[in-house]
């Protein structure tokens, strides 16, 4: 039951609906260095995720921007760096923090996500992402991961 839950969370978290199928299709061609780093940021993530999920503004923010950090850091010495899944996640971290903001600093909120935006537009002309990189489809993305991760 454990590794089915760190599984389930893996894929929301770290590949989400969207990279799903990109995320398939390459983790069988991944070097065994590359698929325990993935391994790990998903061990890193879950704390932050669940400080993200606890409603609490200054903890979840603080744990996304770390989380920002950390998958910026992990995406540049990745194989696959412009379209790595470290790349992804950075951008649908970037959509939660807007969601944080909203009701708070509207220039704040509207900052992270021109930031998704621009990400998913980045790894969208590298090849790493197929959908809409409008804020309305990631939101909805974004919504549907974190139902998906809270059940």
């Amino acid at each position: 039951m454990k590794t089915m839950k760190l599984l389930r969370f893996a894929a929301a978290l770290l590949v989400g609906f969207a990279a799903g199928a990109y995320a398939v299709r390459l983790l069988p061609k991944s070097q065994p260095a590359e698929l325990r780093r993935l391994g790990e940021s998903v061990e890193f993530s879950k704390p932050l995720y669940a400080q993200y999920s606890a409603g609490d503004y200054e903890q979840g923010r603080a744990a996304m921007l770390a989380l920002v950090s950390h998958l910026d850091e992990y995406a540049a010495e990745s194989e696959r760096r412009g379209v790595s899944y470290y790349n992804a996640d950075a951008m649908m971290a970037h959509v939660r923090l807007a969601k944080l903001e909203e009701g708070r600093d509207g220039a704040a909120r509207a900052d992270f996500m021109r930031e998704a935006v621009a990400r998913c537009e980045r790894l969208r002309a590298a090849g790493g992402w197929r959908r809409a990189c409008d804020e309305s489809y990631l939101r909805g993305e974004v919504d549907r991961s974190d139902a998906l991760i809270e059940r």
